[in-house]
């Protein structure tokens, strides 16, 4: 069988330009490139692997692992169907008989000779390799190897080996190879996925209308303070409620300018927008709360038992509300910056 690894998919805007039309080095992350680049990305086989291998010189390749960059929608075109419907590799010598292909290599369709689209097909399809040679455990992608977009789509990035001589021989991650490096993915503004693109803006207007009610709210409540009991608690709350989603908006475009200038979210940046997002919604549910038990409506104070409950639910619904989001964030963090997609490097 042969060992797959995923590492991302996202979706992808076409470059305006790349280093090789302009002739030269661009620099900053808004260059007009679109690009994904392979960062020092090595696969380590296991010592017993390896060991197997003691006899074959230095420059005899023992082993591959192949990186496939494609658009989702050609996904059929990369392996070939067996009699079941399943997609398969040139791994066995079955395969290289019927199809004609490199035994231990990815299999791409290119399509028919004289298929208009062939030129095309060919050029969506991106294949680079690491070899392993002799009993050498590591095998590694030149630095940097990189495909440059030049298509609107959504694409995928895969390790492919069909290397089936280690026989449940695994590192102790439980797959045959450790896998080590980093991978950017990069739009021709910056290091913000395809689908996020929109968030700068998404944020930075969001935090501008809290900062814009704050004003209102404000200077309607200054209005009133020289009348006897015109501000009361849910008052209070909810010029709470607008500071901590102003905060919570800024922080979140701060991130976002971050993930785009270097491709990384820092940990610190995340977890206080967190914090900030879950008492901003723990202090709405509040209001909510003491607004249908009449506070500041039908009477100016609640019972002091009342009061008691009130806070011990609110507490407990910030302790949810913050597990909840940090945990929400972690599986962002990973998706676009982390595990499976190797890494997402800020290396341009």
């Amino acid at each position: 069988m042969p060992f797959f690894f995923y590492a991302g998919r996202e979706g992808m805007s076409r470059g305006r330009t790349t280093q090789t039309t302009t002739g030269e080095t661009l620099r900053g992350v808004n260059d007009g490139r679109s690009y994904v680049q392979l960062n020092e990305v090595v696969f380590v086989r296991a010592e017993e692997e390896a060991s197997r291998h003691a006899d074959a010189g230095s420059t005899k390749v023992t082993g591959a692992v192949e990186a496939v960059f494609f658009e989702a929608k050609d996904a059929p075109r990369v392996g070939y169907a067996d009699a079941d419907g399943n997609r398969k590799m040139c791994c066995d010598a079955a395969a290289v008989k019927s199809l004609g292909c490199v035994e231990g290599r990815v299999v791409v369709d290119d399509g028919s000779p004289g298929d208009e689209n062939e030129i095309d097909k060919k050029s969506s399809v991106w294949t680079a390799e690491a070899l392993f040679f002799g009993a050498e455990r590591e095998a590694r992608f030149a630095a940097p190897t990189r495909r440059d977009v030049a298509v609107d789509g959504m694409y995928e990035l895969l390790f492919v080996s069909c290397d089936n001589s280690f026989d449940g021989v695994t590192e102790k991650n439980g797959l045959p190879y450790a896998v080590n490096g980093r991978s950017a993915w990069k739009n021709p503004d910056g290091y913000l996925p395809g689908r996020k693109r929109h968030d700068r803006a998404t944020y930075g207007i969001a935090a501008s209308s809290y900062a814009l009610l704050l004003c209102f709210w404000t200077y309607g409540v200054a209005s009133k303070i020289s009348v006897r009991d015109a501000i009361q608690l849910i008052h209070v709350v909810v010029f709470a409620v607008l500071i901590l989603g102003m905060a919570e908006y800024l922080a979140r475009y701060a991130n976002a300018v971050q993930f785009n200038e270097t491709g990384t979210k820092p940990v610190a940046n995340v977890v206080f927008a967190a914090v900030v997002s879950s008492a901003r919604e723990c202090l709405s549910r509040a209001c909510a709360l003491f607004l249908s038990l009449g506070l500041g409506v039908t009477r100016l104070a609640l019972g002091d038992d009342t009061i008691k409950v009130t806070k011990s639910l609110t507490g407990m619904y910030f302790l949810c509300s913050l597990v909840l989001e940090l945990d929400t964030q972690r599986v962002l963090v990973r998706s676009d910056a982390g595990a499976w997609r190797v890494g997402a490097g800020a290396d341009a």
